[in-house]
C-alpha cells in the first residue's frame, strides 16, 4: 500500500507575513490594512477588492513610501456570497495581497 503524502496547512497570517517579508527585502514599505468599514463609504462594506485605502490616499502614500509599498487587506466579497460552498472557486472572506511600484518606468527596476 503506497504511503500517503501529508498535507500541511499554512495559516492566512503566515502567508501574509511571507508576502510582506519578501517585498520588504526588495525595499517596499509595509502599509497596515484598512478596516472593512471605511469612512469614505459610511454604513457599507467596501472591501470586495481590498484597495480602498490606496484609492483614497494614493498621493499621500506615494509621498511617504517613495512609491514602493505592499500590504495585505482583509476582504469581504458580498456579491457572490450565495456561490460560496457550491464550488471551490468562491470565497467570501479572504486577504488580498498587493504590492505597488509607482513612479518608475525603467523595466530593470519594475
Amino acid at each position: 500500500m503506497p504511503q500517503s503524502e501529508k498535507t500541511s496547512i499554512v495559516s492566512c497570517d503566515a502567508i501574509s507575513h511571507a508576502f510582506l517579508a519578501l517585498h520588504q527585502q526588495d525595499g517596499f514599505e509595509t502599509l497596515p490594512p484598512s478596516s472593512l468599514l471605511h469612512p469614505s463609504v459610511p454604513m457599507s462594506f467596501v472591501m470586495s477588492a481590498g484597495l480602498i485605502q490606496v484609492e483614497n490616499e494614493l498621493e499621500q502614500i506615494v509621498e511617504q513610501t517613495g512609491g514602493r509599498f505592499a500590504f495585505t487587506q482583509p476582504c469581504f466579497r458580498h456579491f457572490d456570497v450565495k456561490q460560496v460552498g457550491l464550488d471551490t472557486t468562491h470565497l467570501s472572506l479572504f486577504h488580498m495581497s498587493a504590492a505597488f511600484h509607482i513612479g518608475c518606468s525603467e523595466r530593470e527596476t519594475v
